[in-house]
Parts: C-alpha cells; sequence; structure tokens
C-alpha cells in the first residue's frame, strides 16, 4: 500500500508540478517590455478591483515580436494570430524593485475572428493557455482594443 501511495504522489508531482513553460512565452524577458521605466500601477482602469494585486500590484508587460509593432503603436489595436503578452506581476513596490517573484499571467491571440474566443489565457509561468471566462470578465472591457488594457495609448495617459 505504501509503495502504491508513493507511486502516485510522484505521478502527481511529475505532471502538476514540474511542468516546462510553453515554448510561446519560455523566453518572455528577452521580448520587448512595453512598460519598460514605467510599469503600471494599482487599478487605473477600474476593472481590476483585488485581480493582480489590487490597488497595491505593480505590472510588467511584454510582448513578443509578433505582436510588437501593434502594442507600441499609438492603435487601432488588432493583434496578430500568435501574438503572446506576458504580464509580471508584483504585490508592491518593494517587490517590483527587488523583482522578487513575480505572479504571471500569458495572453496568446488564437484567432482573427472578432469575439470572445480569439484569446486564450495561461495562469501562471507553466500553465496551459486556454479560454477564460474569468480573465474574459475584465477583459471584455478592452474591446475596443482587442481585449488588451496595457496598450501604447493606455501608458501614454498614465
Amino acid at each position: 500500500m505504501t509503495a502504491v501511495l508513493f507511486a502516485l504522489s510522484v505521478t502527481a508531482c511529475s505532471t502538476f508540478g514540474f511542468r516546462n513553460p510553453d515554448t510561446r512565452w519560455a523566453d518572455y524577458r528577452s521580448w520587448t517590455r512595453i512598460t519598460e521605466g514605467r510599469p503600471t500601477i494599482g487599478d487605473p482602469t477600474g476593472y481590476i478591483g483585488e485581480r493582480h494585486f489590487g490597488s497595491d500590484g505593480y505590472k510588467e508587460v511584454y510582448v513578443n515580436d509578433i505582436g510588437e509593432e501593434v502594442l507600441t503603436s499609438d492603435g487601432p489595436y488588432r493583434f496578430p494570430i500568435g501574438t503572446v503578452l506576458v504580464k509580471e506581476q508584483f504585490v508592491d513596490k518593494n517587490a517590483w524593485l527587488e523583482q522578487n517573484d513575480p505572479v504571471i499571467t500569458v495572453s496568446v491571440k488564437v484567432s482573427d475572428v472578432e469575439g470572445r474566443s480569439n484569446w486564450k489565457w495561461a495562469d501562471s509561468y507553466t500553465s496551459v493557455a486556454k479560454e477564460s471566462v474569468f480573465c474574459l470578465g475584465c477583459h471584455s472591457h478592452a474591446y475596443a482594443d482587442d481585449f488588451v488594457f496595457t496598450t501604447e495609448r493606455f501608458l501614454s495617459v498614465q
């Protein structure tokens, strides 16, 4: 019986605890950091509430080469399929200054069809990107900008 329980625990850990990040965002730190020198702080949209560390949180956003031109422009914001955005979220200013233990969320553009299913989200660096009603709850407010809040236009008025 002990051997069976041990085998199950090893299997569970190897299945869930040690997943490698998706290759689409594994090297995100080498991408353009649109928030460089100007992290988003708190809840400037009024939609975050306590998500992403709420009013105390600091956020950094990275974009891959596929979406860089669109994200760093003044709009319109219609991202090409394959765009990946990675958001690092820090609990407060000290954690951000120290780059200490960010929580990672990922957005992946998967379709050109306008609507709720054109992005998938991963809720950690090693999670699988999938449709998320939870993420859409807020991101639907950014429908006009292809469900993305942190655009160059947004940052320029912060």
